[in-house]
């Protein structure tokens, strides 16, 4: 019986220290530069988007352009993922594909040929983008692209637009957009594959409070061969307190493989809904998240992973 305590002993250890040795985190430090140079200098109240009108598309400014490229880097920053560029190859498709939804005021990634401004630009640039319908004055903060790392709505339950942002294989898009709504196509992949382990959101370290959203993500590149069906994931404050969550169905056919689950504990469904964001005034400023996810078949191998989210304010 002796002995068997000491297995189990020897065995526990192991596994925290193999948890334990996945830190990568982003310091504080790194992140105020990051929010700083990236998402702050990526700021934009208005697209300024100018068309002759009838069913031109239209163009935009070309600092959006770079701002896109800056926005969508810091969040692949943050999870230690290589930058992107925007480019031009599909910039046509993204930009006709933005005025469709803007034109019809809804959003498809297979328009009728018979929707307002319908073209084969649109049609190819609407089945292979993230779309949005975007508003500056009420949504500010999420309207030019963080939207699609927020993935608000019961239908995005899998993270689908997110998972775009942060793919790790992932080197080039196409951004299109109008004054309300925007595209964003997937223009140019990686042939190499990349060394992380995982990616998540919110991401290891320090995060900002207001780029926390109810809807939480762990991802492993799409160049593993990954089975979560056994995993078990357990969601715990500094103290080890355990915190309410309700894990999202999992869904494949998305950019890498990808589980989701809906933080209860620090948003409630009205908040939810409203796309409010309270965790200022519920004191959770200063707090430390911590998830430990095990189980999880990767290359036919059991690991587990643990990481710790700390919750900053910048603003």
């Amino acid at each position: 019986m002796k002995t068997k305590f000491y297995l189990l002993l020897f065995f526990f250890s192991l596994e925290i220290a193999f948890l334990g040795a996945q830190t990568n985190e982003i310091s504080l430090s790194e992140l105020k530069v990051l929010y700083h140079d990236y998402y702050l200098a990526s700021a934009v109240d208005s697209i300024l988007w100018t068309s002759k009108g009838n069913c031109d598309p239209g163009v935009i400014p070309e600092d959006i352009y770079l701002k896109a490229e800056k926005r969508i880097n810091f969040f692949r920053l943050v999870n230690r993922v290589p930058t992107i560029k925007i480019n031009a190859d599909k910039q046509k498709e993204a930009q006709a594909a933005a005025f469709l939804m803007m034109k019809n005021n809804y959003l498809t990634h297979h328009p009728a040929k018979t929707a307002k401004c319908y073209s084969k630009a649109a049609a190819d640039g609407a089945a292979h983008s993230c779309l949005a319908i975007t508003d500056y004055n009420y949504f500010g903060s999420t309207a030019f692209l963080t939207g699609f790392v927020e993935d608000s709505g019961d239908g995005n339950f899998f993270v689908g637009h997110r998972r775009w942002i942060l793919y790790s294989n992932a080197k080039a898009f196409s951004y299109g957009a109008t004054n309300s709504s925007e595209a964003l196509y997937c223009s140019e992949f990686r042939t190499d594959s990349i060394n992380n382990e995982f990616m998540a959101y919110p991401w290891n370290g320090y995060v900002p409070y207001n780029l926390i959203y109810s809807k939480w993500s762990f991802t492993i590149p799409e160049s593993h061969a990954v089975d979560f069906s056994q995993m078990k994931i357990v969601i715990s404050d500094k103290s080890g307190k355990p915190l309410p969550f309700e894990l999202y169905p999992s869904k494949d056919g998305y950019p890498d493989k990808t589980i989701s689950w809906k933080m209860t504990s620090l948003f409630t469904k009205e908040e939810e809904e409203q796309r409010q964001n309270k965790l200022v005034e519920k004191g959770f400023i200063g707090s430390e998240i911590r998830v430990q996810i095990y189980n999880v078949m990767v290359d036919k191998k059991t690991k587990s992973y643990r990481y710790t989210i700390k919750i900053t304010q910048l603003e």
